[in-house]
């Protein structure tokens, strides 16, 4: 009767792939064994196939409930997941089900069951890291589109991605609270995304670059997980990587100010630099340390918020540009100003240091709800109009 006082749980599940399908039936009709070394079910051979059409489920409860349920393609296979998941499988105290997955309609129904065996393993082991405070997306590929599953509000939702650029967006959403971002491991481990994905750690900024032949590739994951990228003209390590440190390190100092007069506390953030390099096919990470004399340098470029007139104003060290005084013109007169201050004949762009604007400015509403990737993002919208 215990059981009965209790929500109910999910004690054995069995799903049944491709009932009386074969995923392969334009080769298996002609005799032919399609083989390759890209074995992944949900994204196999050169043209990336996904071989699971259907999902029959069938699970019993603690309740010795029975429930029966038919899915679709790659996204049923995924919503089929997340229905399991979302009956209170998250957290350390996780209990995953017993396991029966079979697949008999086709020459590779065994790996093809493996595979789905195996996403489940690596759904608990993500979300076994569920908690109030950390949020954990995984990622999984289908064929040339991606699903990213997470929890709200102790529910699974499950959002496709159409294909890597709209991952690259999808990356970049801000985030409620610590959202690392994993991929099973099917996924290419030696791909750059899975490279960094490893490594970030809570309430740490991680800014890497990637030299190209004369441009620098930059990612900066925030403390929150969300994932930045852009691309400059590279001069040097110290040209591309200071204007950032500075300005990551300004917006943290500007929302711990703020959190600590509105509630006395601290807000503990820290950056960290790397250049990624890519040997033998792997990809190594160079800790990147700069002067601290360094951040000190340059022009200060700072955006400020005129509420009254609804426009920014840019200083430049002590000049100011206002939309008032310049109209239009304003960001190409302070281009023009910061471009003739400089020492350096380098090309290279101009940089926001720091930013002082309401938080409905940065898309958001409430303090707690700030992080750095809307800084990088009002960052960038305004640079663009700097360096057009």
């Amino acid at each position: 009767l215990e059981d009965f006082q209790q929500q109910p749980v999910i004690s054995h599940i069995m799903l049944v792939i491709n009932s009386g399908l074969d995923p392969m039936s334009e080769f298996t009709e002609q005799g032919v064994n399609l083989t390759s070394e890209r074995s992944d079910a949900l994204s196999f051979g050169s043209k990336r196939r996904n071989l699971i059409h259907t999902v029959d489920m069938m699970y019993r409860n603690s309740w010795n409930e029975i429930i029966v349920a038919k899915y679709t393609g790659s996204s049923g296979l995924m919503e089929c997941l997340a229905d399991v998941f979302s009956t209170s499988m998250i957290g350390r105290n996780q209990e995953l089900p017993q396991l029966i997955c079979s697949s008999y309609s086709s020459p590779r129904a065994m790996s093809v069951a493996k595979r789905v065996t195996a996403l489940f393993e690596d759904m608990g082991e993500a979300f076994k890291k569920y908690t109030r405070n950390v949020s954990p997306r995984l990622i999984v590929q289908s064929s040339h589109s991606y699903f990213m599953m997470q929890f709200f509000d102790g529910k699974m939702a499950v959002k496709t991605i159409k294909n890597e650029a709209g991952l690259w967006q999808a990356l970049a959403q801000p985030q409620p609270v610590y959202s690392p971002f994993i991929f099973d491991r099917f996924a290419d481990k030696n791909s750059l995304l899975s490279v960094i994905s490893l490594q970030h750690k809570r309430g740490i900024v991680q800014i890497y670059y990637v030299e190209l032949v004369d441009v620098a590739q930059l990612y900066i994951l925030d403390e929150k997980g969300s994932l930045h990228v852009e691309e400059h003209e590279f001069a040097n390590e110290e040209i591309l990587l200071q204007p950032y440190v500075k300005f990551v390190q300004a917006s943290i100092e500007r929302r711990g100010l703020a959190a600590y007069e509105k509630n006395k506390e601290r807000l503990n953030i820290s950056i960290e630099c790397y250049l990624l390099e890519k040997v033998n096919q792997t990809w190594t990470f160079n800790k990147v340390e700069l002067e601290s004399d360094a951040l000190e340098q340059g022009m200060q470029v700072r955006i400020t918020y005129d509420s009254i007139a609804q426009q920014p104003h840019i200083y430049c060290d002590n000049k100011v540009f206002s939309s008032m005084d310049y109209g239009n013109d304003v960001y190409k007169k302070a281009a023009a100003y910061v471009l003739k201050a400089r020492r350096s004949a380098e090309p290279y762009p101009i940089y926001i240091t720091d930013i002082d604007v309401p938080l409905q400015e940065l898309g958001v509403t409430g303090s707690t709800d700030v992080q750095t990737i809307h800084f990088l993002a009002y960052k960038q919208r305004v640079e663009q109009k700097l360096n057009a």
